[in-house]
């Protein structure tokens, strides 16, 4: 008699979370779904600097642009957007792969359309800035206002080919 109960708890757990998983299909999650603004964000994501040092895999063309350019668009601003939600957004929106390690403020973006920190050297990967300036906390940590420019890009140097040279010293 314990057995059957046992087995009929079982199945109540099995069903009650099969009921409550949230499974989509891979056009389901990449749609982006907002609460409409007019007001917009540039997010523009490029690794220019890795063209001549990209790991064979993906030197094809399937990953990374000839131009280096993954991404240059416009997403919806949502109150409350950061350097990362808005890069979530237009990857999502244009199906495009995002490796990423943490929450909330301790968010690192590991990989963009499969270039991942360390696929050109020790002191690759992936940096951001917002109109023109790079910060020194985290993306999540970054509040973005409508219009601005947030761009991604990758580095091969530390940062001291894209113009934010690491120094090694306290700001």
């Amino acid at each position: 008699m314990k057995n059957k109960i046992h087995l009929i708890i079982l199945c109540l757990i099995i069903i009650f979370s099969a009921c409550s998983c949230s499974i989509k299909s891979t056009d389901d999650y990449y749609a982006y779904q907002s609460t409409k603004t007019s007001d917009t964000v540039n997010v523009k994501v490029d690794c220019i600097t890795a063209l001549s040092s990209l790991p064979e895999e993906l030197k094809n063309g399937d990953y990374i642009p000839s131009n280096g350019i993954i991404i240059d668009t416009k997403v919806e601003y949502e109150n409350g957007d950061t350097a990362f939600t808005v890069l979530t957004k237009a990857l999502k929106g244009n199906k495009i792969q995002l490796d990423y390690n943490g929450e909330g403020e301790s968010v690192y973006v590991r990989g963009i359309s499969h270039l991942y920190e360390f696929s050109c050297g020790n002191l690759s990967g992936w940096m951001v800035s917002v109109n023109g300036v790079f910060g020194e906390k985290g993306a999540n940590c970054v509040t973005v206002k409508p219009d601005d420019t947030v761009e991604w890009r990758y580095t091969c140097n530390l940062g001291a080919d894209i113009g934010n040279a690491y120094t090694g010293e306290e700001q």
